[in-house]
Formats: C-alpha cells, sequence, structure tokens
C-alpha cells in the first residue's frame, strides 16, 4: 500500500493512495481530516488493543464506515446506493469503496497522518475549521 500526502490548494491535508486502497485516502480527506482529537483517540485503542483478536471497534462517519479488529482495519464508503435498485446486467462499479489492511499498516498510516498535519500546522499550512 502507497500513500502520500500533500497540502490541497484549499489549505487542507490531503491523502493520496494507491489502486485499491484508495477509499483510506478518501476516509482520511473527508473523516479524519485535522481531527486531532479523534486521530489521538483512534492511536491510543489501537495501543491499547493490539493483538487482542476479539477486539473490535467501529467508527460510522458521515460518508465512511472504519471497522477495527485486533488484526484488520476495514473501511467502507457509505454511498447510499440500493444495489436491489440496479439493473441486473449492470455492474456498481466499487473498486474505490472498500479497502482493507492489516492494523499494524493502519496503525502507521494513522502516526505518518499524525506528524503531516501537525507539520503543517505548525508551519501554518494547514487551515483549521473555525470552532463555531
Amino acid at each position: 500500500m502507497d500513500y502520500r500526502f500533500q497540502t490541497s490548494i484549499t489549505g487542507q491535508p490531503e491523502a493520496r493512495f494507491s489502486m485499491g486502497h484508495e477509499v483510506l485516502g478518501h476516509w482520511l480527506n473527508d473523516e479524519l481530516a485535522t481531527d486531532l482529537d479523534l486521530l489521538q483517540r483512534l492511536l491510543v485503542s489501537i495501543a491499547q488493543h493490539r493483538n487482542h483478536p476479539a477486539w473490535s471497534y467501529q467508527l460510522t462517519g458521515r460518508e465512511y464506515h472504519l471497522q477495527l479488529s485486533g488484526t484488520d482495519a476495514e473501511i467502507s464508503a457509505g454511498n447510499g446506493f440500493c444495489e436491489e435498485a440496479i439493473p441486473e446486467d449492470l455492474e456498481l462499479y466499487d473498486m474505490e469503496a472498500f479497502a482493507s489492511c492489516g492494523l499494524e499498516d493502519f496503525e502507521a498510516v494513522l502516526v505518518d497522518w499524525k506528524a503531516f498535519v501537525e507539520e503543517q500546522i505548525s508551519r501554518g499550512g494547514i487551515r483549521l475549521p473555525e470552532a463555531v
């Protein structure tokens, strides 16, 4: 799984992942973004439960669902399509709607994302949303 982080033209962090893991980048961009509190909670939970196969954690966001276990991480897009409504002769392209990886790899991505976001914030390169 290859990935890179950059700052978009709007000043927000942006993650790009290799084919087969694109949804992980979309999840980082759209659901996690610059929420360092949520990011820290995820990292703490993973560290406390690593290698406990019976452990599971779910996080449903606006667009994506995260499912963690003691060994794996899965992200799926909640795209709202009703597969029953799609005619039989058409196939739904969902290659960018689901990705999975090992929990250790997912944790490494989160650590890298946190370092990137913190560095960009310290440089003033990322504009955080204003509190409401």
